[in-house]
């Protein structure tokens, strides 16, 4: 039977315990999160403890509070280790805690247990159990041995080491985590405070441990840190994983401008092993090379430029260096921040466009000199083409004129030879006219002095006179002219009708000169807005690569066509141009072999829907 005996000290104890259970619950709900599960172990290891405590006290059976004794000391145990745990999580150092690191952490709590349940044969860990009556109950106590104050240096060594993390961290985080912080070393404090003085003989209450009471105010810290500061809500780790995967280089200077803090991009900026080799030295030392920057920026809070500084590789590096301010909770200035942000390859990008823009900009003023050039050399060409041709053209006509006198008798009668030199005469002339006035109608039209001549005419006499003069050559290569008309076509018509019956001459011309059997065939149709003309043949064709080339100038099919068939390669290009200066357009279809088809297409104006004045304006300046 279990004889109890009443107590006021298990009030506390078992006050802490609840307060403890509490949290540990708390955290059981919020495992996965950093610092958890560590808590929940601590909590479980203060409430064995304390509830062992508090049965001890209130039991007044030696051989139960022997027991009880034991039982103690597995809460105990599990302290220094569940704490060294959480230390480490909460501040983002959770890599420490491997299966090795727990594997060695289990090691002393093992020890200690089987030093404490096989102590009756050794005392090795404490001396016999004494009981002694204060205040009207009874009490265990004992007197430690070797082996609790080994277990007293290592848990004191593991308090030490994780309190020398949080204060660290504590100096580095800002206002929020500090509160945490001051709490959670509160809360670690208070049990090893009264533990102290337990140990050191300093306790007012005689015989009794001081330290499972102080745990009611751990309790009571975390419970005040978790509703009030947002404990295990919000943490250091992100600030300092933030702050060590920032790519810009980081730098945190105090109120006198020493360097407290930097990233591991700062580290790399200043080619240094570890942060330790600049921390607590002035950036003057650590910046010998920037001595005009520091004393620029030596009184100024917060401010934005640009620097370079030497590469490994040789070389500058440049970057965007950014101050700011950092102030206290009261406003007072209390450090500053440096960001340097790299923006070397964004320069080297800035001056290659630059650059390219230089040249750029050379070589567009380059190319509008040679447009001029070439705008006033084909001004010039056109001139001398135009000048050239009228000359020509004036002593040709009288060679013609005296040639026809000749084949007339008016200078007397020809032998047969002669006349058939003046014939070969007339024809050559007659070629070489046709030329001249060929590149004399490129030039005009070239330098937009082509005038075009808009009047009344009868298309279907301008089409006749066409044909007519094409079929002497078509009769002498026994070639066929076929003529269409549309019926809805009207009479009269305006326009330049010797432009029109230059045109028509020329495609008439193109399809007899290339056509060697069948015919050549005339269509005159009409279509909305427009009349159109087809000339189709029957000769070689045009490979569908030359169709798209066939209207430039001095164009033909092939060399050997050149050659066989004659011509300069102007008459389709002037009539394009032509064609275009009177507002139409025209097109080729053709196949190798088979023949090509020119489809000539012009506004169609009827004299019947032409207004009488437009009629007594016969010249018309066309532009290219």
């Amino acid at each position: 039977m279990i004889a109890l005996q009443y107590t006021p000290y298990t009030i506390p104890l078992l006050l802490a315990a609840a307060m403890c259970a509490g949290v540990a619950y708390v955290m059981w709900r919020r495992r996965t999160g950093p610092g958890a599960l560590p808590t929940v172990a601590l909590m479980l290891g203060v409430i064995i403890w304390v509830l062992s405590y508090a049965g001890s006290l209130s039991s007044s059976n030696p051989s139960v509070k022997s027991i009880l004794y034991n039982i103690e000391y597995i809460g105990i145990t599990i302290l220094p280790a569940a704490w060294f745990a959480f230390v480490a999580q909460y501040i983002g150092r959770e890599k420490w805690i491997t299966r090795r690191t727990l594997a060695l952490l289990t090691i002393e709590p093992l020890l200690v247990a089987l030093a404490i349940w096989t102590n009756d044969s050794n005392y090795f860990f404490h001396g016999p159990n004494v009981y002694v009556v204060t205040n009207g109950f009874l009490i265990m106590t004992n007197l430690g041995k070797t082996g609790f104050w080994l277990h007293a240096v290592y848990s004191y060594v593991i308090l030490l080491v994780s309190s020398v993390l949080l204060i660290r961290s504590l100096r580095r985080s800002p206002g929020l985590y500090r509160s945490q912080l001051a709490m959670l070393l509160l809360a670690t404090f208070a049990p090893w405070v009264a533990n102290g003085i337990y140990l050191g003989g300093l306790s007012p209450f005689p015989y009794l441990d001081l330290t499972p009471f102080a745990f009611t105010i751990t309790g009571l810290a975390l419970t005040w840190s978790m509703v009030r500061f947002r404990l295990f809500d919000i943490t250091p780790i992100a600030r300092d994983r933030v702050f060590e995967s920032i790519r810009d280089a980081v730098v945190v200077l105090d109120g006198r401008g020493n360097i407290v803090d930097i990233n591991p991009a700062g580290v790399t900026l200043l080619q240094i092993s570890s942060p330790s080799q600049v921390i607590g030295k002035l950036v003057s030392q650590v910046l010998p090379g920037q001595s005009e920057l520091i004393q620029k920026f030596r009184t100024v809070n917060e401010a934005r430029t640009e620097i370079s500084v030497p590469s490994q590789g040789g070389g500058l590096r440049t970057f965007e260096l950014k101050i700011s301010p950092l102030n206290s909770s009261r406003g007072l200035l209390t450090g500053r921040l440096l960001v340097l942000h790299e923006i070397t390859d964004l320069k080297r990008a800035a001056e290659q466009i630059n650059a390219q823009n230089e040249t750029l900009r050379k070589t567009n003023v380059e190319l509008a000199k040679a447009q001029e050039a070439a705008t006033e050399g084909s001004r010039l060409k056109s001139q001398f083409l135009a000048t050239m041709s009228h000359e020509l053209r004036t002593p040709l006509n009288a060679i013609m004129g005296y040639a026809q006198l000749q084949l007339a008798g008016i200078a007397g009668t020809l032998t047969d030879q002669q006349r058939q030199y003046q014939e070969r005469t007339l024809v050559n002339a007659g070629d070489l006219l046709r030329l001249i006035n060929e590149v004399l109608d490129l030039s005009k039209i070239e330098a937009g002095r082509m005038e075009l001549i808009n009047k009344p005419y009868n298309l279907r006499e301008c089409l006749d006179e066409a044909i007519s003069q094409s079929r002497v050559l078509a009769t002498t290569k026994n070639l066929t002219i076929g003529v269409e008309i549309d019926k809805d076509l009207p009479v009269l018509m305006v326009g330049d009708v010797a432009r029109i019956k230059q045109i028509v001459i020329n495609l008439l011309s193109n399809a007899i000169k290339f056509t060697e059997v069948g015919g050549v065939r005339v269509v005159l149709n009409r279509v909305p807005g427009n009349w159109q003309l087809a000339v189709s043949d029957t000769g070689i064709g045009i490979p569908p690569h030359m169709q798209e080339i066939i209207f430039d100038e001095f164009r033909q099919v092939d060399n050997s066509s050149q050659r066989q068939f004659g011509g300069t390669g102007l008459g389709l290009s002037i009539v394009r141009k032509l064609v275009l200066l009177m507002g139409g357009s025209i097109r080729v279809s053709s196949t190798p072999g088979v023949g090509s088809t020119f489809t000539l297409t012009l506004p169609l104006i009827s004299v019947e829907h032409t207004e009488e004045s437009s009629l007594r304006s016969e010249y018309v300046t066309a532009k290219p």
